[in-house]
């Protein structure tokens, strides 16, 4: 069985590490076939500034047309301050993936991955290039070893970039797709997850219509249990129905039965479905007979936790959520949940701990940033709480219930105890501006305002 994987359908959109800014002297839009050799001409480029083809490429892969940012980012690595740019060589790299050329993508990868960190981009940022930026090259360099069904080899890539940044959650997809090729069914499922579980709004349309067949019955298993782990249950039930329809209904998946235990699973969502119908203490019994058959079955320890946290059984909850963590201590989800028992129950130090382990595997957590700003402002710790509000509005929100604009209102009370009252005034209107209607928000922006001397409306 084999699941063929188009990589320029995602990798497009993964094009750059740091967002591209044009020269001073670009133009604003982007010139139509007839203006590419007038903007990519080798004998008339200012020689000076090779970011104004990076750029352009760039452009032009947003478009799909690769040719012509194939011409862009040829001239820029011309250039020698544009050869030592990674992102000329990227933009190359995915240029030519674009149009089928792997093996030159390849080579164009590992020209980006050899310069060393401490240059500067050509872009009019002027940054240098840090080690962390180095994630996308690898990343990129996989999924083109995947178009050449070289799998072995771009598990090594992905696992280089995934060392950089542990929560990419495109290296985890593209991981379980090549482990499902290479028939590592166990591991394809953690990863999947993973990568689920970190990029859950992410349609699957793309990757179905793209990159996934419809005979990988494991990505719905794990879509599941990541729709799961998120408290999107009536999404886990869906893609665990799908997990059924396609392994009962594909007689070539027979061999590979014995991969997977139906029963974990099947309780898990026998759990999952009398909690959300309200039954709880039922859900328990289910629960706690998988656990008892399956103790090595992290998911089923991490949603007793759940059910254990919703029944008021807190010490209970976190013995549970231990278990979990103990078997698979990179479940941020659970680190989440576990800190929110110790955030309820007042015990903020221990609540911060948790975060922090969340925050550790899961970089843009925003609801684990948004949580540790609420403890670390109920410890006093103003300007950490305020750090804290600003990552959670600066970062995807994973979870759901907390929206921006209570990350702002919680920027706007750690600024409003600093004494910062204009900076908390403008907090404060920029989380009206997204909920008009948050009578907190409203009530400490009319103390503020008086406190500034402004009239209130």
């Amino acid at each position: 069985m084999n699941t063929k994987i188009n990589a320029v359908a995602l990798g497009i959109l993964l094009y750059s590490a740091h967002a591209v800014i044009p020269p001073a002297h670009s133009q604003s839009s982007l010139p139509n076939s007839r203006a590419i050799a007038a903007i990519c001409d080798i004998g008339t480029w200012p020689a000076d500034h090779p970011g104004s083809y990076i750029f352009w490429g760039a452009a032009y892969i947003d478009a799909a047309r690769y040719d012509e940012a194939l011409a862009c980012f040829n001239i820029a690595t011309q250039d020698p301050d544009g050869a030592q740019d990674p992102e000329a060589w990227n933009g190359k790299g995915v240029a030519l993936s674009g149009l089928g050329e792997y093996e030159q993508a390849i080579q164009a990868y590992d020209r980006a991955i050899r310069i060393q960190p401490g240059g500067i981009y050509q872009n009019s940022t002027k940054r240098r290039i840090q080690p962390q930026d180095y994630y996308l090259w690898w990343f990129n360099r996989g999924t083109a070893l995947v178009d050449l069904e070289r799998y072995d080899q771009a598990l090594v890539s992905l696992d280089r970039s995934l060392k950089i940044r542990p929560d990419y959650g495109y290296a985890w997809l593209y991981r379980g797709l090549v482990l499902y090729n290479l028939g590592r069914y166990d591991e394809s499922r953690v990863s999947y997850t993973k990568a689920i579980t970190l990029i859950p709004n992410y349609g699957y349309a793309t990757f179905i219509r793209n990159s996934v067949s419809e005979d990988d019955y494991l990505f719905w298993e794990s879509r599941a249990i990541a729709m799961a782990r998120l408290k999107r249950y009536k999404n886990a039930d869906f893609s665990y129905q799908q997990y059924v329809r396609i392994r009962n209904n594909n007689a070539d998946l027979e061999p590979n039965r014995a991969a997977i235990a139906d029963e974990p699973i099947t309780l898990y969502m026998q759990g999952i479905r009398l909690a959300r119908a309200g039954n709880n203490q039922a859900a328990l019994v289910i629960l706690d007979r998988a656990v008892e058959k399956y103790p090595q079955y992290a998911d089923g320890w991490h949603f007793r936790g759940n059910v254990l946290a919703d029944l008021g059984q807190n010490n209970a909850a976190i013995t549970s959520y231990d278990r979990a963590l103990a078997i698979e201590p990179s479940h941020f989800t659970a680190w989440y949940q576990r800190g929110n028992v110790f955030l309820d129950a007042g015990e903020y130090r221990e609540a911060v701990k948790s975060y922090d382990e969340a925050i550790n595997y899961a970089t843009d957590f925003a609801e684990a940033w948004h949580n540790r700003g609420i403890a670390m402002y109920e410890l006093g710790e103003y300007e950490i709480a305020l750090q804290a509000y600003n990552k959670a509005i600066e970062v995807p929100r994973l979870w759901g219930g907390i929206s921006t604009a209570d990350s702002l209102y919680g920027k706007a009370t750690a600024l409003y105890r600093l004494r910062r009252y204009q900076e908390s005034l403008i907090a404060l209107d920029e989380a009206l501006e997204i909920n008009p209607e948050f009578p907190a928000a409203i009530a400490l922006r009319n103390e503020v305002r008086d406190l500034l001397g402004i009239a209130s409306n």
